[in-house]
């Protein structure tokens, strides 16, 4: 994980939270207890919410795509080749790609 201060104020992330080691922090970011960033793709704007429950996706452009909207965020990711790119799967099933993707982010998340 890369954190960089930006306009005097830095990212501060809660001992709880789980990051990815791809991940970039920039400013005014704050990672709250039991929050998990999996990896990079999507560029939040600044002053950008990822409420409880919401997923930051990367859209057709590269900028998040905020939502709840569970089935919502797995096409997204499956139309950017989120997987492919990060995790190097190849898989149409979503769920049968889920599960050696979790099993690499825990791995990651020492969980």
């Amino acid at each position: 994980m890369v954190l960089h201060e930006r306009s005097g104020v830095a990212p501060s992330v809660a001992g709880s939270a789980r990051v990815a080691p791809s991940a970039q922090l920039v400013g005014d970011v704050r990672v709250g207890d039991g929050c998990v960033i999996a990896h990079v793709g999507a560029r939040l704007a600044p002053g950008s919410r990822v409420g409880m429950r919401q997923y930051a996706v990367a859209g057709d452009n590269g900028e998040a795509v905020v939502m709840s909207d569970l089935d919502e965020a797995r096409e997204l990711l499956a139309t950017a080749d989120f997987f492919g790119r990060m995790f190097g799967e190849d898989e149409a099933d979503l769920e049968a790609l889920h599960r050696p993707t979790v099993a690499t982010l825990r791995r990651e998340a020492g969980t």
